[in-house]
């Protein structure tokens, strides 16, 4: 059995190569990715993203791989959309409940 700090809901499939079936989902997923990018700057940032539309029948204003979380945080992503939407809702529910506490826009190094 595994130890009480292993969440039981989490299933561990191994290949009869002896190589988790997770880590070969998440790789793959990897290789799939985009390049994107951040340099900071003496008086600002570049965010650079490379956007691959995986069909031509997408349109390529409904994909948007760089988004603002507040006035002064912006995010770019690389991986999977949902997750990058996901991730953008609950990091904008955490900057809100931050402003309305101590009213004062999220700092970069509270983030």
């Amino acid at each position: 059995t595994f130890p009480n700090f292993f969440p039981s809901r989490f299933l561990l499939l191994l290949l009869p190569s002896g190589k988790l079936v997770q880590i070969e989902h998440a790789l793959t997923a990897v290789g799939s990715g985009q390049t994107s990018l951040g340099i900071k700057a003496a008086n600002g940032v570049v965010i650079a993203t490379e956007k691959k539309l995986p069909s031509i029948l997408v349109d390529e204003t409904s994909v948007q791989k760089i988004q603002c979380l507040t006035p002064n945080i912006g995010v770019v992503y690389s991986g999977m959309g949902l997750d990058f939407r996901v991730l953008v809702w609950k990091s904008r529910k955490q900057a809100e409940q931050y402003h309305r506490l101590y009213e004062v826009l999220m700092a970069l190094n509270d983030a």
